[in-house]
Protein backbone atom coordinates (compact mmCIF):
# COMPACT_ATOMS: atom_id res chain seq x y z
CA UNK A 1 0.00 0.00 0.00
CA UNK A 2 1.52 3.33 -0.90
CA UNK A 3 2.25 6.25 1.46
CA UNK A 4 -1.20 8.54 -0.38
CA UNK A 5 -3.50 5.35 0.32
CA UNK A 6 -2.65 5.01 4.20
CA UNK A 7 -2.68 8.69 4.43
CA UNK A 8 -5.47 9.67 2.05
CA UNK A 9 -7.86 12.33 3.33
CA UNK A 10 -10.71 11.43 4.67
CA UNK A 11 -13.03 14.81 5.04
CA UNK A 12 -12.72 18.29 3.87
CA UNK A 13 -14.88 20.69 5.43
CA UNK A 14 -15.16 23.91 3.63
CA UNK A 15 -17.83 26.73 2.52
CA UNK A 16 -18.10 26.96 -1.26
CA UNK A 17 -17.05 31.05 -0.92
CA UNK A 18 -13.68 30.37 0.35
CA UNK A 19 -10.58 30.75 -2.08
CA UNK A 20 -8.30 29.12 0.29
CA UNK A 21 -11.09 25.68 0.35
CA UNK A 22 -11.11 26.03 -3.32
CA UNK A 23 -7.35 25.81 -3.86
CA UNK A 24 -7.27 22.72 -1.50
CA UNK A 25 -10.06 21.00 -3.30
CA UNK A 26 -8.22 21.82 -6.92
CA UNK A 27 -5.44 20.50 -5.55
CA UNK A 28 -7.12 17.07 -4.25
CA UNK A 29 -8.56 16.42 -7.54
CA UNK A 30 -5.31 17.55 -9.80
CA UNK A 31 -3.69 14.88 -7.86
CA UNK A 32 -5.96 11.86 -7.46
CA UNK A 33 -6.82 12.20 -3.46
CA UNK A 34 -9.71 10.77 -2.89
CA UNK A 35 -11.64 12.82 -0.05
CA UNK A 36 -14.92 13.73 1.60
CA UNK A 37 -16.75 16.74 0.83
CA UNK A 38 -18.52 18.60 3.68
CA UNK A 39 -19.91 22.21 3.78
CA UNK A 40 -20.42 23.26 6.98
CA UNK A 41 -23.09 25.68 6.20
CA UNK A 42 -25.02 22.66 5.21
CA UNK A 43 -23.81 20.29 7.97
CA UNK A 44 -24.24 21.63 11.56
CA UNK A 45 -22.03 18.32 13.17
CA UNK A 46 -19.17 19.51 10.93
CA UNK A 47 -19.50 23.22 11.84
CA UNK A 48 -19.08 22.81 15.89
CA UNK A 49 -16.37 19.98 14.57
CA UNK A 50 -14.22 22.66 12.49
CA UNK A 51 -14.80 25.43 15.74
CA UNK A 52 -13.74 22.70 17.79
CA UNK A 53 -10.66 21.99 16.51
CA UNK A 54 -9.94 25.51 15.71
CA UNK A 55 -10.26 26.42 19.58
CA UNK A 56 -13.88 28.52 18.80
CA UNK A 57 -12.91 30.50 15.24
CA UNK A 58 -14.01 28.86 12.03
CA UNK A 59 -10.91 29.14 10.20
CA UNK A 60 -11.39 27.40 7.04
CA UNK A 61 -10.32 24.85 5.30
CA UNK A 62 -10.06 21.84 8.27
CA UNK A 63 -8.74 19.08 6.50
CA UNK A 64 -8.73 15.38 8.72
CA UNK A 65 -6.53 12.81 7.41
CA UNK A 66 -6.83 10.09 9.69
CA UNK A 67 -7.41 11.28 12.93
CA UNK A 68 -4.99 14.52 12.85
CA UNK A 69 -6.77 17.74 11.37
CA UNK A 70 -4.71 20.29 9.54
CA UNK A 71 -5.97 23.82 9.53
CA UNK A 72 -5.01 26.52 6.91
CA UNK A 73 -2.82 24.03 4.94
CA UNK A 74 -1.43 25.09 2.00
CA UNK A 75 -1.12 22.68 -1.39
CA UNK A 76 2.42 22.18 -0.88
CA UNK A 77 2.04 21.52 3.06
CA UNK A 78 -0.58 18.66 2.07
CA UNK A 79 1.51 17.61 -1.25
CA UNK A 80 4.48 16.65 1.51
CA UNK A 81 1.94 15.03 4.16
CA UNK A 82 0.56 12.65 1.49
CA UNK A 83 3.71 12.10 -0.18
CA UNK A 84 2.38 13.58 -3.81
CA UNK A 85 5.00 15.40 -6.12
CA UNK A 86 4.32 19.01 -6.05
CA UNK A 87 5.91 21.73 -7.68
CA UNK A 88 5.72 23.68 -4.10
CA UNK A 89 7.30 20.88 -1.91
Amino acid sequence: MSQLQRRRPSTLLIVYACDRCTEILTFLETYGVPYTLVDIEEDLEASMLVAEANQGQFLMPLVQIGDEFYRLPTPAELAERLGVEHPGT
